[in-house]
């Protein structure tokens, strides 16, 4: 990590949300979850397809949270192969292993803005799992999702020892997070 300069970034911000044009879910109200929501609770979707998570929304609906692997099921469908096409251009000068990390990027803050605009919630968006053990890489890419849907991104950090001091970083710095994957029994 570290190989990328504040023009490359800034190219790739403004690359993930071309041409998004998500109308937004009219949601309606759902007796069962407006109960479920006056104990406290908040619902959230636990989805990256776009069409199940419309099914399903309903007005008492907080956020959507979303992962490589779910995000990697909306790629196989072959909705994204054009976007690909064009991210590896972009990327083409990093080293092979960052371009992979930074293509997942794109592709999970790509997936996750259309998710905001189209549901107008919450959406947790992973880090890589390359992510997992180095504080810097944890609070850059937080970072970098964060200033892409400050007010709808939530970033979903590796739950390791790395990741709890890049969290706690992260935090201090606004941005919302959340914790996924143990890599350790420590």
């Amino acid at each position: 990590f570290g190989t990328m300069d504040k023009t490359l970034k800034d190219k790739i911000k403004s690359f993930i949300p071309e041409g998004i044009d998500e109308q937004p879910v009219q949601a309606v109200s759902d007796p069962f979850w407006q109960n479920l929501r006056r104990t406290g609770t908040e619902l959230w979707l636990d989805t990256g397809d776009i069409e199940e998570a419309q099914k399903n929304w309903s007005a008492e609906m907080t956020a959507l949270t979303t992962n490589n692997t779910l995000v990697n099921k909306e790629i196989q469908k072959g909705i994204y192969d054009s976007f690909i096409s064009e991210a590896k251009e972009i990327v083409k000068d990093l080293p092979v292993k960052e371009q992979i990390v930074e293509i997942a990027f794109i592709l999970n803050a790509r997936h996750g803005l259309r998710l905001a605009r189209k549901f107008g919630g919450m959406v947790s968006v992973e880090l890589h799992t390359d992510t997992a053990h180095n504080i810097d890489a944890t609070v850059s890419y937080g970072l970098r999702y964060f200033e892409i849907c400050p007010d709808h991104f939530i970033v979903k950090v590796p739950y390791t020892a790395s990741g709890l001091l890049g969290a706690r970083k992260l935090r201090e710095k606004g941005v919302k997070v959340n914790f996924t994957l143990e890599f350790s029994a420590r």
